[in-house]
């Protein structure tokens, strides 16, 4: 809902003015003071217990689980109560310590490691949300939200539309933005099954939940059946990125760039 009810009461938020990021890989670096100085975020639940961000909630969801799975998904198409969709995109986030909900649950014996889901985190969630709701405080990290029109939805963190599993979510402290990568690993068919998936894919996109390097995220598409394929995806792989070389780069600039002189 784009506004509080009694059953929408849990918001998603939009970009804050005092979030400084850095201007090429869009990471954050924290929060800019009234005298100009950065400094560290609070956590996630300090944020939220101090009512930071009232005044700038964007939308309005039906339970603190819906949040959880949007700030990692990066991005969502809400349906409002007149039917109407409502498109979100990711805009930021506050760059405090991630931990991983299902790693969580899995520490805590809510959830068997072999067993971590998507859908096993909501049955545990629907069986025992107090215990998972404390479990979701151990993520300080927090995520933020900007509009989007129908037309340029699902946007990467790059601002460019994302296109279903052939574009890669990565952390950008660690790959470059825009890379063209040949991702090889084993995608998950709807009976449960491995398959090879190896193809080249565009790293376009970022989130909450993706950090450190070997972690990088398949988009799969919208839809019900792409959500059944997306949180049963867990597997090893490898990801090549490929580079011009410095003196490629040298001699065939890019457009306005000013060529640097080679010899010979």
């Amino acid at each position: 809902s784009l506004s509080r009810t009694d059953e929408f009461k849990y918001p998603l938020y939009k970009r804050p003015a005092d979030l400084v990021t850095d201007p090429l890989t869009g990471e954050p670096q924290g929060r800019r003071g009234a005298d100009g100085s950065v400094g560290e975020w609070p956590s996630r639940k300090a944020l939220i217990d101090s009512n930071a961000f009232a005044g700038s909630e964007l939308v309005w969801l039906r339970s603190p689980m819906d949040v959880y799975i949007i700030e990692v998904n990066g991005s969502a198409k809400i349906m409002l109560p007149d039917g109407s969709p409502f498109y979100i995109g990711y805009a930021g986030k506050t760059g405090r310590p991630y931990v991983g909900l299902g790693k969580s649950m899995v520490e805590a014996k809510l959830i068997a490691r072999d067993k971590l889901s998507l859908k096993a985190i909501l049955d545990e969630y629907e069986r025992n949300p107090d215990a998972v709701m404390a479990l979701m405080w151990k993520n300080e990290n927090m995520v933020f939200f900007a509009t989007y029109d129908g037309q340029n939805w699902p946007a990467g963190s790059l601002g460019v539309r994302v296109t279903e599993k052939e574009s890669l979510a990565t952390d950008k402290k660690v790959y470059p933005p825009g890379g063209v990568v040949l991702v090889d690993t084993q995608s998950i068919s709807f009976g449960g099954s491995r398959q090879m998936f190896r193809r080249f894919m565009l790293d376009q996109d970022t989130g909450g939940a993706i950090k450190a390097p070997g972690r990088g995220d398949i988009y799969m598409g919208q839809g019900k059946a792409a959500e059944i394929l997306a949180g049963g995806q867990y597997a090893e792989g490898t990801m090549y990125y490929f580079f011009l070389k410095p003196e490629f780069v040298s001699r065939y600039p890019l457009p306005g760039k000013t060529p640097k002189r080679v010899a010979g």
